[in-house]
């Protein structure tokens, strides 16, 4: 008669017993970036799968682009050092033309419309969905604040932060809005960790300018801080990726790239709405849940680098 100590008797049993426990572990213990937030009534948004025009919220005509499987996926080493990103910017804003924002011609009056009325749009579409009379909205890069006070300006209910690499632009910002609310800050979206969580964050016209690899990071960012939502740059019509070539290895200055959210490296699903931003070619603004960027997660998290801060 064997022993109730006699563990050979119970080792198929405790195998899979503890198996099943390390199973539940691992799920309940992954990122809680990829975790929806349950507050409110978010979880509306994008669920009936019709993607909308963010200025409007009418049904619209679109399908993702995907990868083309002859093309060779590039090689990822186009990141930036901190240094020379910010020597580059500043020098960038020193020498503006004097008819330009200092943030360049996407940042005029007239060249926002757009964007100006998707904002409106999409800030009453997420009160709806989080069941909140306020919205944190958290403007990355805020620039040199030409646009953004009209749409602040015209709403209550939108609590500011706006984060930029450039300190001439942060100090400028500070001066002329003291008397508003709104929060301003140095910041550098590939080095320095998103510490709070925001409802809605604005990510316009980066991507163009960085390297793939400081993309993901970048979107990587955004998704550490449990932030819900992202409007950010997108251009539909590419057919691939290509790294960025920085005009100075060392230092890129305003290197441009045209970049596809749905593409490799990145794989973004089907946006909540999209529409045309600024009257460049082909270049579109569209709505993402944050939560919903898991392939994006799954296949570059091993790219994804640690804060300095």
């Amino acid at each position: 008669m064997r022993s109730i100590f006699d563990l050979r008797a119970f080792s198929a049993p405790v195998v899979l017993i503890f198996g099943f426990i390390g199973v539940l572990y691992f799920t309940s213990s992954s990122s809680n970036i990829l975790q929806p937030s349950n507050s409110g009534v978010e979880g509306r948004l994008g669920e009936d799968g019709v993607v909308r025009d963010c200025r409007t919220w009418e049904p619209r005509d679109y399908t993702p682009a995907t990868d083309n499987p002859n093309i060779k996926k590039a090689e990822l080493t186009d990141a930036e050092k901190h240094e020379n990103r910010l020597k580059s910017w500043e020098n960038d804003w020193k020498n503006q033309i004097p008819e330009s924002p200092k943030s360049g011609f996407g940042s005029t009056i007239e060249v926002t419309k757009n964007m100006r009325k998707s904002l409106e749009t999409i800030t009453n579409q997420l009160k709806k969905d989080l069941g909140k009379e306020t919205i944190r909205f958290l403007d990355c890069p805020s620039g040199d604040m030409t646009w953004m006070p009209l749409f602040l300006r015209s709403r209550t209910d939108v609590i500011y932060s706006g984060y930029d690499l450039i300190p001439a632009n942060i100090d400028m910002s500070k001066a002329n809005f003291s008397k508003e609310p709104w929060v301003f800050k140095q910041f550098d979206m590939m080095k320095d960790r998103i510490e709070d969580s925001f409802d809605l964050v604005l990510n316009r016209h980066v991507s163009i300018h960085l390297g793939l690899l400081d993309s993901i990071q970048m979107f990587y960012n955004m998704m550490q801080s449990g932030s819900k939502y992202l409007i950010t740059t997108t251009f539909p019509d590419v057919t691939v990726n290509d790294p960025l070539k920085y005009s100075n290895q060392e230092v890129s200055g305003r290197s441009f790239h045209q970049v596809n959210l749905h593409l490799y490296p990145f794989h973004f699903p089907t946006p909540i709405c999209i529409n045309e931003d600024a009257p460049a070619e082909n270049q579109h603004l569209a709505l993402w849940r944050i939560s919903d960027l898991k392939v994006f997660f799954e296949e570059n998290k091993d790219k994804f680098r640690p804060f300095q801060n």
